[in-house]
């Protein structure tokens, strides 16, 4: 009975699509606060330069956080797209946290939960590609 059951909800596509929706969904939320709040870039830019790297780069971040999040959604260039959403955690934990990578939050959570998250997500996609659901038909592209 056990085996019926998970053979019955064995969906390796639809688990693939939902990790790239979930990752996609949440990051794409960063990207457009960091879009239309010049604000935000300006921390980045600040956190940046402070880091001793060139400021414009923080335009890096609306590849990592709007564009990426849109392809990974769409399913094209998925596997590339993780890797780079992966590498933007890598940065702005690098920007951010690295004075404090292992302390708490005053909720008890690890204070770099969200962005361990996003990284590990990205490196699953980035394993295990974007599965057959996708507006791209062309596998190469996808």
């Amino acid at each position: 009975m056990l085996n019926r059951i998970t053979e019955s909800v064995h969906r390796p596509d639809a688990a693939r699509l939902l990790l790239r929706l979930t990752l996609g969904g949440l990051m794409l939320f960063h990207g457009i606060h960091k879009a239309t709040h010049e604000d935000s870039m300006i921390f980045v830019q600040n956190k940046l330069l402070n880091a001793g790297l060139p400021g414009f780069i923080s335009w890096g971040v609306l590849v990592g956080e709007l564009l990426c999040p849109i392809l990974l959604i769409l399913g094209i260039f998925t596997r590339w797209s993780a890797l780079v959403v992966s590498f933007t955690m890598v940065m702005a934990v690098y920007l951010v946290y690295s004075d404090r990578l292992f302390t708490l939050a005053p909720t008890g959570a690890w204070i770099i939960e969200s962005a361990a998250l996003y990284f590990l997500m990205g490196i699953v996609i980035f394993l295990q590609g974007p599965g057959r659901y996708s507006i791209i038909k062309y596998c190469a592209w996808r």
